[in-house]
């Protein structure tokens, strides 16, 4: 194992030991010095890999905005087309193909809602997804303006379907409620 890859398990580490925490007893309660015991690091380790508290709850979010990439580059037919769907395409492969942490997604959700300092870093997540993928799409050959576009519709119903599903607390199945937020932008032509 590489040092590179050596840094990642152990943010991973300190992440995980993190998010059991804040979910038993609550974001507030949980001190930085508890995460760097359960975890198994010093106090000063845990702050070489991330600067505040916020970042390690934000963490496993992080490699949410490349899979979206990925999945825009592995099915590239007609992206440069119809970016839209290519993009809604994108978020739903992604959700579908993740559900076995739809329950830890609904329950950090709902901690990131009830918490103000969370939930500014988390539109700073969406934002960042958006620029990712317009990018992404913009690479591929759409023109900038829709390349942008389509990342911002895919990401703000992404935005607004989490937020549906945390309200029903995951009575519906985040995929359909997904699905019916893109309803109307499906084969949209631009």
């Amino acid at each position: 194992m590489n040092k590179n890859d050596k840094a990642q398990a152990l943010r991973a580490k300190i992440a995980n030991a993190a998010i059991k925490l804040f979910l038993a007893e609550g974001f507030d309660q949980i001190t930085v010095d508890a995460i760097a015991a359960v975890a198994g690091v010093s106090r000063r380790n845990l702050f070489r890999y991330f600067a505040s508290k916020e970042d390690i709850a934000i963490f496993w979010t992080e490699i949410t905005g490349p899979q979206l990439v990925n999945q825009l580059h592995e099915h590239s037919e007609d992206i440069r087309k119809q970016p839209v769907q290519a993009a809604l395409d994108a978020v739903i492969r992604h959700v579908d193909q993740h559900n076995e942490l739809h329950q830890v997604s609904l329950a950090m959700g709902n901690l990131i809602e009830n918490t103000p300092s969370l939930r500014a870093r988390n539109h700073e997540k969406y934002l960042s997804w958006e620029g990712l993928m317009a990018d992404a799409l913009i690479e591929k050959g759409t023109y900038p303006i829709l390349g942008k576009m389509a990342a911002a519709i895919a990401l703000a119903g992404l935005r607004l379907a989490v937020k549906e599903w945390l309200a029903c607390k995951g009575s519906k199945p985040i995929a359909d409620i997904l699905k019916q937020v893109y309803e109307p932008f499906i084969n949209i032509k631009l």
